[in-house]
């Protein structure tokens, strides 16, 4: 007698492989997409020659793209996280999203405990 075909494996490659299935997926993958988007007009506003100041606020036309750069790849993370712990995402893009998050996450926190400016 043989065992019946367990394809779990092939569709379990198939969940990983795809795009999101869920709402908080397709959410994580919109603040991937706005993190681009600022990231793109912050070097379009530096290669028309904008240059910060003295201080992070100095120059508001860069300061906010990379604000909201900061905190869309946060909530990217975050959103990711809740996707794969409490919907059951399994798409690799939302581990991208994760990673890319914490890496932020991590300058972040680097950037602001870092006591020598």
């Amino acid at each position: 007698m043989e065992k019946p075909h367990n394809d779990r494996p092939h569709s379990l490659w198939k969940r990983v492989i795809s795009l999101p299935r869920t709402r908080l997926g397709w959410w994580s993958l919109g603040f991937v997409a706005v993190h681009a988007l600022f990231l793109t007009m912050w070097f379009a506003l530096v290669d028309a020659g904008l240059r910060g100041g003295e201080t992070f606020f100095s120059n508001l036309w860069l300061a906010i793209p990379l604000l909201a750069m900061g905190v869309s790849a946060l909530a990217a993370g975050t959103v990711a996280l809740f996707g794969v712990i409490r919907r059951g995402e399994r798409s690799i893009l939302m581990i991208v999203s994760l990673v890319y998050g914490l890496l932020v996450l991590l300058f972040w926190l680097g950037e602001v405990l870092d006591g020598s400016h």
